[in-house]
């Protein structure tokens, strides 16, 4: 028996799971639910009678959302586990921030590849950050992160002659997984000059990535912690921590930065480097922290001491250490799905 839901199979195999929590004016998924859907899928999948599920809720609607109750005690944990085990905390919460990885071409207005040398077609290839926001496939970055040419002040002139860059890839791999095409037309930017973006991947293909807390409200100020999360860029910082066999296979045969990724993924190379800091200063349209980043951090998340996101890296100054800066976390809100 169940607390929160019924469960009877009719002759034909076919299961019907209503969902009626009791004591409740409206059903919400706190921890006993989650529960009690595992023991349900594993009932479901060990049964050769039944043949398939129609779930349904006793309630006027399906769901009133997630319980507030449960995600702060997610948070509580984090911040207990990270007194005890803060590498088991950060391995909770930072597999779901990825490396973004682009390579792009200029289609001349005639259809040709722009082709400078040689006879092969221009690439610019590059590497980035991003994270998971929800299990329906939406990854926070940078804008230039999914548009790099935009700060590329020597392609101005052939893009306003007519000229258009095109992915030829464009990918997301997060820790422990393969790497995941990302489809152009799941791109969101900003139409504002703040560096923030959301892609949309395929929602099956991240079902086990860990899906970031964004915070709701505001800055809180009485914390100030700044922890970033991000990859540095380039094929030679994405090999600085993989073992040394790898690296030589790689050099050998003179693989390209996709078939390092892949290499990389495929041997549970893939993880983001983690710093901390302090809040500086806190503005409507950003936050300045001294937490140290690197180039290709950008579109990384910036956690609070309470393992929310508040905002999204974007920027450095290479000759201060102590300016970083983010923008909050809210305006990437506005770019999801209300």
């Amino acid at each position: 028996a169940y607390k929160n839901f019924t469960f009877d199979t009719d002759s034909d195999g076919i299961a019907l799971l209503t969902w009626d929590m009791p004591g409740k004016s409206m059903n919400v998924i706190d921890e006993s639910v989650l529960e009690e859907l595992n023991s349900i899928v594993d009932r479901v999948i060990g049964d050769v009678n039944v043949k398939g599920v129609v779930i349904t809720s006793g309630k006027d609607s399906f769901s009133g959302g997630a319980d507030l109750k449960m995600l702060q005690k997610q948070l509580t944990r984090f911040e207990k586990q990270a007194k005890t085990d803060p590498e088991g905390a950060n391995k909770a919460l930072f597999e779901g921030t990825g490396v973004m990885h682009g390579v792009f071409r200029i289609r001349m207005p005639d259809q040709a590849w722009l082709i400078i040398n040689g006879t092969e077609p221009f690439e610019v290839e590059y590497t980035g950050s991003g994270f998971l926001v929800s299990a329906q496939g939406h990854i926070v970055t940078n804008s230039h992160v999914v548009a790099p040419w935009v700060e590329m002040e020597g392609l101005g002139p052939l893009l306003k002659s007519g000229a258009t860059p095109e992915f030829v890839r464009f990918s997301a791999t997060f820790p422990g997984r393969a790497p995941i095409d990302v489809p152009i037309p799941g791109i969101r930017r900003r139409t504002d000059d703040l560096d923030v973006a959301v892609v949309k991947v395929d929602p099956a293909l991240v079902v086990d990535v860990p899906v970031l807390p964004l915070q709701v409200a505001g800055p809180d100020p009485e914390d100030q912690r700044a922890i970033v999360v991000g990859y540095p860029t380039g094929l030679a910082a994405l090999l600085a921590r993989a073992d040394n066999q790898l690296v030589d296979t790689l050099r050998q045969q003179q693989a390209s930065m996709t078939k390092a990724i892949e290499e990389l993924a495929a041997t549970g190379q893939i993880s983001p480097m983690i710093t901390q800091g302090v809040i500086s200063n806190v503005q409507e349209r950003m936050l300045v922290y001294d937490a140290p980043t690197t180039h290709g951090g950008s579109g990384g998340p910036v956690f609070n001491g309470s393992g929310e996101v508040i905002a999204v890296n974007y920027a450095i100054l290479p000759d201060f250490g102590g300016a970083n800066f983010g923008v909050p976390i809210r305006f990437a809100r506005e770019l999801l799905p209300q």
